[in-house]
């Protein structure tokens, strides 16, 4: 007897033996619904339309700089379920997540999940792109009181979603504890743009205080990665790294391939690969980094 169909990504749930077997009362899941029976340590969970990969590759980077040992994969790399097969050594696991491993993820509750940004993508596998958009922040709908919420307080569409009149209208309601990081000083956030400097508002024996990270120097410095940084320091800090060991890993990330690199600079124009810039809000985000006084710029690959 069958107990249950187990569903790669890329194929779209509303398919006719799907659909039977929900019918016939068999589960149909995803790699991610496995993560609440099977994973052993705490879950980081990273989702967005773009800079998935950049977020969760630095998030595993600081957390291996504050010496811990960690899992890095999902969407990105080794799957979970490879991950989960073996003997689980690491004590921290960040996952990147689609939107397609969401739509199938039951159960799935990371103590930390991360929302970068919502742009429009993927509308031939959604009915519209209010779907879409639920599909993303359905990351966070199993969180419990004491998990906590990373979300990007300066995107529009996800603003929308955390109002109140949206969140009636959901099946569902945040409950974890929710850490906005904006571009600008705004108050009320709990990670802010000032300069090259990322500030951090958070929580000590003595109360809150504000720290500082230098983003000057590091590769991390111009935007989309500016915004990159700060979900990432957010959300290590929620699993209690030290600010010392996070700006000294910071200094040391290595970006990752065909994302804004620079190609070669002739007679004055630098040439950048963006090859991974695969939708339009992903290209409009680049394009918003490309502000050098005085530069020119050419050919995108």
């Amino acid at each position: 007897m069958l107990k249950l169909a187990a569903v790669s990504p890329g194929v779209p749930l509303g398919i006719a033996p799907l659909a039977a077997a929900r019918q016939k009362g068999i589960p149909v899941v995803g790699e991610l619904a496995l993560a609440k029976d099977f994973l052993q340590g705490t879950l980081v969970a990273v989702t967005g339309t773009n800079g998935k990969s950049t977020v969760t590759t630095l998030i595993g980077d600081l957390l291996r700089g504050s010496g811990k040992k960690v899992f890095v994969g999902g969407n990105l790399g080794t799957p979970l379920a490879e991950y989960l097969a073996g003997p689980q050594e690491c004590e921290v696991v960040v996952l990147e997540v689609s939107s397609f491993q969401l739509d199938s993820a039951g159960e799935f509750r990371p103590r930390v999940g991360v929302l970068l940004n919502i742009t429009p993508d993927h509308l031939d596998r959604y009915a519209s792109y209010e779907a879409y958009v639920d599909s993303k922040m359905s990351l966070f709908k199993n969180q419990q009181p004491g998990d906590v919420a990373v979300v990007n307080g300066d995107d529009p569409v996800i603003a929308g979603w955390l109002g109140k009149e949206a969140r009636q209208h959901s099946p569902w309601s945040l409950r974890g504890e929710i850490r906005q990081y904006s571009v600008c000083e705004t108050t009320g956030r709990a990670g802010a743009l000032s300069g090259t400097k990322v500030r951090i508002v958070a929580e000590g024996e003595a109360g809150k205080k504000t720290e500082e990270y230098e983003l000057a120097g590091t590769p991390l410095d111009q935007a989309p990665n500016t915004e990159n940084a700060m979900a990432a320091i957010l959300a290590v800090r929620a699993l209690g790294c030290s600010p010392a060991a996070i700006q000294q890993s910071l200094a040391g990330f290595a970006p990752l391939p065909h994302r804004l690199s620079l190609v070669d600079e002739i007679n004055g124009i630098s040439y950048y690969d963006d090859s991974k810039a695969t939708n339009i809000g992903a290209v409009y985000s680049a394009l918003g980094g490309m502000k050098q006084q005085g530069k020119r710029f050419g050919a995108w690959f």
